[in-house]
């Protein structure tokens, strides 16, 4: 999951390998009270539609980071674009990668959605995940992410403030049991 921040043509970048979620021992399922209302977080893919497991990640996300005193992550409909079309592309050309079949990176993804137009500096990342089953659902993926430390890292970053939730029915080389989760983020200073 790499990150990368660029400022006035100058880049770094966090390489941390992907995280291929497999199966894992949840948590027994709160009550949605106690879950601060993110609904369908324990649904499994198969019984709910794309938008609402990608409202669900979106929720807990900013969740976890309420509660780490980090303000909630705005989504974009161009940082969600780049996502979906990753998660998509995953499943469809059968690959599990922050990088295209054809060597595109997320970088050039969220360029080519319009996030970085007009923008003078940018820092970007992104996290990955698929997985089959209860570690499929928006509460085991996000569970997943945060007990890896570079997917925390990115999740609970000050420096982000948009994100966008693509997920797409299906696991590259499984078939459609399952999902894969893609979340960009994001900031810009125009």
């Amino acid at each position: 999951m790499p990150k990368f921040r660029v400022t006035r043509r100058r880049a770094w970048m966090l390489a941390v390998p992907a995280c291929a979620v497999t199966a894992f021992q949840l948590l027994p399922t709160a009550p949605a009270s106690a879950a601060g209302g993110c609904e369908y977080r324990s649904r499994l893919p198969a019984k709910a539609s794309v938008a609402d497991l990608r409202s669900a990640v979106a929720c807990l996300v900013n969740q976890r980071r309420r509660a780490h005193g980090l303000p909630a992550l705005r989504p974009t409909s161009q940082l969600r674009r780049a996502a979906t079309g990753h998660s998509k592309s995953m499943v469809r050309h059968d690959y599990f990668s922050h990088y295209s079949r054809r060597g595109s990176s997320f970088i050039d993804r969220i360029r080519r959605a319009g996030y970085l137009a007009g923008a003078g500096s940018w820092s970007l990342g992104e996290v990955i995940a698929t997985g089959s089953g209860w570690s499929a659902t928006p509460r085991g993926v996000v569970h997943a992410w945060m007990h890896s430390a570079g997917h925390r890292t990115q999740i609970l970053s000050s420096g982000f403030r948009d994100m966008g939730v693509g997920v797409a029915h299906g696991v590259p080389g499984a078939g459609a049991r399952g999902a894969t989760y893609t979340i960009d983020f994001g900031s810009r200073v125009g």
